[in-house]
């Protein structure tokens, strides 16, 4: 029989190219994985973060926001808060205990409305009607 014309005289060089690229795949394996795990939580951030819920939520009920009213809000709420905070304070209106309560309740509303302008501009409209005052 004849032997192989092809004699190998030292296998260490093709056994450590092989282990090299055997840790390259790894390392490449593990990157893709890292990559991966980055996008989720990219994705995952992002569609479930409040910008987006607030996008839905207003494209679900089918209209823009009001941004003349964010513009009012912005720069007049706090003149109309100030001057509604003071005639209709319950303290007012201690003597009468009808417009005590109702004064109660509008105050109540004008503080959870503070930075809401057109909500104040209802309340102060209210607030005379309903307690006889001036504003």
């Amino acid at each position: 029989m004849r032997a192989d014309s092809l004699e190998i005289e030292n296998l260490h060089p093709i056994v450590e190219t092989t282990k090299e690229l055997d840790k390259m795949w790894l390392y490449c394996i593990i990157g893709i994985i890292i990559f991966f795990i980055c996008l989720i939580g990219m994705l995952w951030t992002y569609f479930h973060s409040e910008r987006l819920d607030l996008k839905r939520h207003l494209q679900q009920k089918g209209k823009e926001p009001d941004f003349k009213n964010i513009m009012d809000s912005a720069f007049r709420a706090k003149k109309l808060y100030d001057e509604l905070k003071g005639k209709c304070h319950p303290d007012n209106f201690s003597t009468n205990l009808i417009l005590f309560d109702k004064a109660t309740e509008i105050f109540a509303l004008i503080v959870e409305n503070k930075y809401n302008y057109r909500e104040l501009i209802l309340l102060k409209e209210r607030a005379e009607k309903e307690l006889n005052i001036n504003i």
